[in-house]
C-alpha cells in the first residue's frame, strides 16, 4: 500500500553541489528511477515505529521514573535491569540482538579510517554536509520548531561531532562501548522530537511529513559519515578499498542502532554514495529558512576560542571554513545559503599535497595507521575544544527543553 506523499517532495530530482554529482558520475550512479523516488517521497512520512512506540509509553506511563531504567539498560544492558517493564525490556532485547551481518574487524578498520580523516573529515562534515544540508527547507522546519537559532550552530555542530567521535573511536561501537550508547541516546531524542513537534499546532504533515522522517534521517546518516570521506578523498587522504568498505559498513550498523530502516543502510561504499546522492536530489530544496540557518553558522568560527592573536585567527578560521564551503559547494549553492558567491578555495588546496603524503605514509609503513589515526583523533578532539572552550558537548542538550530528553 502506498503512503502518502508530503508537498515537500518535489516533482523530479533537483540539483546537487558539484563534488556529489561528480562522485556520482564516476561511479555510474544515475538519478533515482521512477520507483526510487516514490520510495524517497513516501518515506517522507514514516518514523522510526519501534522507537516510537517506546516513547509513547514512557509518556504515559512517566518519563521521569522511566528514564533512569532506560539509561541503565543503556549503559549496563537489559540484563542489568531485572524490574524493566516489559515494553523496555522487549525494545532493549531488539537492539542488543547484534544482526549477524556486523563484522567487528570492518567496523574496527572504518572507525580507523575516519579518525585518520583528522581536521579535515570534520571540516567537511561541518562546512559542506551540515552548512549544505540547510537547503534542505523541509529538515529545517524540524530545526526551527526544535530552537536551532536560539541555541546555535555551534552547539549543535558539537553535540554532532561528540556523537562522531564517540562512534569512531576505538571499540566505540561495541555493545555498550561509547558510540553505541551515544547513537541509541541520539535515536531517543529523535522520537522526543517527533513527538513534540508533531503535536505543534502549526505542524502541517501534508507539507513537511514526518519530523525526523526515514529519507531525512537517511541523508542525515551519510551525510555525516560518507560524506566526509567523499571530501578527504578530494583533499588528497589516500584510504584503501577495504578502508572504503570499512567505512560503509559502520555507517550500515550506526545506521541500524539509529532506526533507519533496511532499506536505506549501505551494503558497500558505492551504495553509500547512491543513497547520498539520492537524497540529496530530493530534500535540495531551499526557502527562506536556509538563510536563517546558514548565515548565522558560517559566521560561529569568528566567537571561537583560540589563545594568542585570538582576533586574526579567527578572520583566519572564518575564511579557511568558507573556502572549504565553496570549495565542494559551488557558486549556485554558496548564493543559495546567502554566503559570499566565492571564496578562494585555497585550503583544500593547500591540503592535497599534505594529506596525499601523510597518508601514503600511513599505508607503507609498519604501524602507520593506527599512528595516523592516533593523530587524527588528536586533531580532531583540538577542533571541539576550539569551538566550544571549556564546555562540555552533551548529546541532546540542544533539545533539552523538550520533556524526558534532560
Amino acid at each position: 500500500m502506498s503512503l502518502p506523499i508530503p508537498a515537500r517532495h518535489p516533482d523530479r530530482p533537483q540539483p546537487v553541489p558539484a563534488a556529489i554529482s561528480s562522485f556520482a558520475t564516476m561511479l555510474a550512479i544515475g538519478k533515482p528511477d521512477a520507483a526510487q523516488w516514490q520510495r524517497l517521497g513516501e518515506r517522507l512520512s514514516v518514523g522510526d515505529e519501534p522507537m516510537d512506540a517506546l516513547v509513547a509509553w514512557m509518556s504515559e506511563t512517566g518519563t521521569k521514573q522511566l528514564r533512569p531504567l532506560f539509561d541503565r539498560a543503556l549503559a549496563d544492558g537489559i540484563a542489568g535491569v531485572p524490574e524493566a517493564p516489559e515494553p523496555l525490556r522487549r525494545f532493549f532485547e531488539s537492539i542488543e540482538a547484534t544482526p549477524d551481518w556486523v563484522d567487528p574487524e570492518a567496523l574496527r578498520i572504518g572507525a580507523r579510517t575516519l579518525r585518520r580523516g583528522g581536521a579535515d573529515g570534520m571540516y567537511i562534515a561541518r562546512d559542506v554536509a551540515l552548512l549544505g544540508g540547510y537547503q534542505f527547507s523541509g529538515f529545517n522546519q524540524t530545526l526551527l520548531r526544535t530552537g536551532a537559532l536560539e541555541k546555535g550552530s555551534n552547539q549543535r555542530f558539537a553535540e554532532t561531532m561528540q556523537w562522531a567521535l564517540d562512534v569512531i573511536d576505538a571499540g566505540g561501537l561495541d555493545k555498550f562501548g561509547s558510540g553505541y550508547r551515544s547513537t541509541v541516546r541520539v535515536r531517543f531524542v529523535h522520537a522526543m522530537v517527533r513527538k513534540h513537534v508533531q503535536a505543534m499546532p502549526d505542524w502541517r504533515t501534508e507539507q513537511w511529513g514526518v519530523p525526523v522522517n526515514q529519507t531525512d534521517m537517511a541523508a542525515t546518516l551519510v551525510g555525516a559519515l560518507i560524506a566526509p570521506v567523499l571530501g578527504g578523498l578530494a583533499m588528497g587522504i589516500v584510504v584503501t578499498p577495504a578502508e572504503l568498505s570499512g567505512i560503509a559498513h559502520l555507517t550500515r550498523y550506526v545506521g541500524w542502532l539509529m532506526g533507519v530502516q533496511d532499506e536505506w543502510l549501505p551494503r558497500s561504499f558505492r551504495d553509500s554514495v547512491r543513497i547520498l546522492y539520492h537524497t540529496s536530489t530530493a530534500l535540495a530544496v531551499s526557502d527562506e529558512t536556509t538563510r536563517q540557518l546558514s548565515v548565522p553558522m558560517a559566521r560561529d568560527p569568528l566567537s571561537w576560542h583560540y589563545r594568542g592573536a585570538a582576533g586574526l585567527r579567527r578572520r583566519l578560521a572564518w575564511a579557511q571554513h568558507l573556502s572549504v564551503t565553496t570549495a565542494f559547494l559551488g557558486p549556485r549553492v554558496m548564493r543559495t545559503l546567502g554566503l559570499p558567491a566565492y571564496m578562494p578555495p585555497w585550503y583544500p588546496v593547500l591540503r592535497i599535497p599534505v594529506n596525499g603524503v601523510r597518508s601514503i605514509a600511513a599505508l607503507v609503513l609498519p604501524g602507520g595507521s593506527d599512528r595516523d589515526a592516533d593523530r587524527g583523533l588528536r586533531e580532531q578532539k583540538a577542533l571541539l575544544h576550539t569551538m566550544i572552550g571549556e564546555d562540555h558537548a552533551t548529546i541532546g542538550a540542544s533539545a533539552s527543553h523538550l520533556r524526558g530528553v534532560a
